[in-house]
């Protein structure tokens, strides 16, 4: 039988990286370079934290390129260091609290991508996900006009002057409280004076 292969020997520079007050020192000199069985604590490269993870699998990720760390990699969530609250402070502002309820912004990852809640500076309520609004840039969908708020941005709300001339009966496939001044959908209209015509409402809006 092979005489056993220690870790500590094999590699030196990665045992400098283990976190000896959480992993003991005497039991870490026991462990094969293969050692699969046991977890060990190792420091990270920013020396912010530890995290734990078995020899082997250390071994093996010094031949990739991504950090070995879970946190710095965004593959584990530490609140404090990569939730969304810490990374992107200005987004975690508009958080909705009340709608998502328990769930905060220190328990997801500004590269989620489940739909949340979010209140923008004119308190438009809008549901996306973090990673639409601190990765992508995306602002509220409502102050875009690529979201509908009946009473907001609605086409009539903001252009009441178009309700005179919207021809309700040939518009009948068409919702004037789903569409904002933007639409570039045709719709039929009836001028002061009776005569009938049909042109995008984003034409009519910006007239």
């Amino acid at each position: 039988m092979p005489a056993k292969v220690f870790f500590v020997d094999r590699h030196p520079d990665l045992a400098a990286t283990i976190d000896y007050s959480i992993s003991p020192k005497g039991e870490i000199s026991k462990l094969g370079v293969d050692d699969r069985r046991h977890e060990v604590w190792w420091k990270c490269s920013t020396g912010k934290h530890s995290y734990p993870r078995t020899i082997s699998s250390r071994v093996a990720n010094t031949k990739k390129k991504s950090s070995p760390c879970p946190y710095c990699s965004n593959v584990t969530l530490l609140k404090g260091f990569n939730d969304l609250a810490t990374t992107h402070p200005e987004i975690a502002a508009q958080w909705d609290f009340e709608l998502n309820s328990p769930l905060t912004p220190t328990e997801v990852f500004a590269n989620d991508t489940s739909p949340v809640y979010w209140l923008c500076k004119d308190g438009h309520s809008t549901k996306t996900h973090p990673q639409a609004r601190a990765i992508q840039g995306k602002i509220c969908g409502v102050c875009r006009n690529k979201r509908v708020q009946v009473g907001i941005n609605d086409l009539f709300t903001t252009h009441p002057e178009l309700r005179e001339m919207w021809d309700e009966e040939a518009n009948k496939e068409l919702d004037p409280s789903k569409l904002t001044k933007q639409s570039r959908k045709s719709a039929h209209w009836i001028c002061k004076n009776g005569h009938k015509f049909e042109s995008t409402i984003r034409a009519r809006a910006y007239l």
